[in-house]
Formats: C-alpha cells, sequence, structure tokens
C-alpha cells in the first residue's frame, strides 16, 4: 500500500477496490433496531392470539356439549320425573337450551370451529342411569347433576363474555349469561326442597 503526501490514504484491495480512508462510516438509525425488536415480537404475538383461538374452540367444544346434555337429559327428567317442581324445571331445560344451541350452530356454522356431537362420559352415565330411578332418588340425582352443571356453565360462559376474541362468541355468552345464572338459582332451589322432603322423610321414618 502506497500513501502519498497530501492525498487521501487509500487502501488497495486484491480486485483493485479501492476504500477512502476519509468516507464518512455510516451509522445504523436507531429506528432499525426498533423495528428489528418489532418483528422478533411478531412470532410472539400471533402465538397469544393462537392461544386465545385455541381458548374460543375450547369453548364452543364444552358449550355444546353441556348444552347437549341439558336438552337429552331434561328430556329424560320431563317424561319421568315425580316432583311437578323438576317435572317443570326439565321442561325449561329443554325449551331454553334447544334455542341456545340452535344459536350456537349458526355461530359455528360460519367458522371453522367444531360443534361437540356427543356427550361426555359423565352425562352419558347419567343418561343411562336415570330411567333405572325413581321419585325422589330420580329428582336428587338430576337436581344435584343441574346444579353442578350450572355452576361450571356460568364460569365458562363468564370468561368467554370477559376474555372471548371472537366478537360473536362473546355476545353469545354474554346473552346466555343472565339465563344461565336463572338456570342456576332454580336448581339450587329444587335441591334444598330435596333435601328438606328427605329430611322430613327421614324424622317421620324415626318417629
Amino acid at each position: 500500500m502506497r500513501v502519498r503526501v497530501g492525498e487521501p490514504a487509500t487502501v488497495r484491495f486484491d480486485r483493485g477496490q479501492e476504500m477512502d480512508s476519509q468516507r464518512p462510516i455510516r451509522a445504523v438509525a436507531p429506528g432499525n433496531d426498533a423495528r428489528n425488536e418489532r418483528g422478533a415480537q411478531r412470532p410472539i404475538q400471533a402465538a397469544a392470539e393462537d392461544r386465545i383461538a385455541d381458548a374460543d374452540r375450547q369453548f364452543v367444544e364444552k358449550a355444546s356439549a353441556a348444552g347437549m346434555a341439558e336438552v337429552k337429559l331434561g328430556q329424560i327428567a320431563a317424561e319421568r320425573a315425580a316432583n311437578s317442581g323438576v317435572k317443570d324445571f326439565a321442561r325449561h331445560m329443554v325449551d331454553d337450551h334447544s334455542k341456545a344451541n340452535k344459536e350456537l350452530e349458526a355461530i359455528v356454522s360460519k367458522k371453522r370451529l367444531n360443534a361437540s356431537r356427543e356427550l361426555s362420559a359423565e352425562h352419558q352415565r347419567l343418561a343411562d342411569r336415570l330411567p333405572t330411578l325413581q321419585g325422589e332418588t330420580f329428582s336428587r340425582a338430576y337436581i344435584d347433576q343441574m346444579v353442578k352443571d350450572h355452576e361450571e356453565a356460568v364460569k365458562l360462559f363468564q370468561q368467554e363474555a370477559e376474555k372471548g376474541r371472537d366478537a360473536e362468541l362473546r355476545q353469545f355468552a354474554e346473552r346466555a349469561l343472565p339465563t344461565l345464572r336463572e338456570h342456576l338459582k332454580m336448581a339450587q332451589q329444587l335441591a334444598k326442597q330435596n333435601s328438606a322432603n328427605g329430611a322430613t322423610k327421614n324424622s317421620s321414618n324415626t318417629k
């Protein structure tokens, strides 16, 4: 490398290219780092969105399975329950949940979501067992399950109403919540009546 006095120093490369030693060095703009960071965050944000979408799909599966169970068990109870209050409650379950199931199905049909098409193992066992029961034993088995189911349903629909990503599913959950809370209240009242009737019967038997 030859450097002449008074001239800019140059560096000669093997391929004949020269680089001026006085040429300013280009600095990386600060904004580039910010863009790179935002780009790195995109996969994380996409993963978070996928998790939210998964939660919506799980809501559809659980809500559709629960709704189908309430209709099936309600049909059995409306036909076989001896207690008039339990029978009336069962008819409410069939009517209200049939309407909700149709509404949910209409939403699901427009989206890439799968609704449950069969009862859970727990509900299938009860559907098989109920026809073998009678009187207060039947009422207690059915109503106890209704209390449990609607406690879970209220939590499930409340979570979807507050955190659901899909607007239609979120609005569906919001609309259904008042009815589900009313169902829970009715089931709890019937459960108390069943307990009171059982206690009265046991007291009479001990006299």
